[in-house]
């Protein structure tokens, strides 16, 4: 089984998972889902999809240091195993020079270890915004 995660939730979904208030739907009922369990399914699982890492709002300002925990974690832990990334973060020098969006985003060691890695640019026009 593979698995998927939203990038902007995951502070939330680990801190619920801390306070054992995350679950997960079983044709027996709920169960609860602790923290462990999610480090496990992000240590094991064949592949791993983290969907929309993404620059942070004008509203949100900033990301904050539970996303680059919890990002930097992952990127450790899935060392030598399928990662899939979403973004519209850019993480190549602009025309000119300057630093890498996703260097301003994270820092260099976050981005070294994503571009280290296989990554297609997908271009054409937006879905969203027609």
């Amino acid at each position: 089984m593979n698995y998927f995660a939203d990038f902007a939730a995951l502070p939330d979904v680990f801190r619920s998972a801390e306070k054992g208030r995350h679950y997960r739907s079983t044709p027996h009922g709920c169960v609860t889902v602790w923290s462990s369990d999610l480090w496990s399914v992000v240590r094991r699982a064949p592949i791993f999809v983290l969907d929309d890492m993404r620059k942070p709002s004008d509203r949100e300002q900033r990301l904050g240091d539970d996303h680059y925990g919890l990002f930097k974690r992952i990127l450790d832990d899935r060392v030598a195993r399928p990662l899939v990334i979403t973004s519209n973060v850019d993480p190549w020098e602009p025309p000119g020079g300057g630093v890498p969006e996703l260097v301003r985003l994270f820092d260099d060691r976050i981005a070294d270890r994503i571009v280290c890695g296989t990554v297609f640019e997908l271009a054409g026009q937006s879905r969203r915004h027609g």
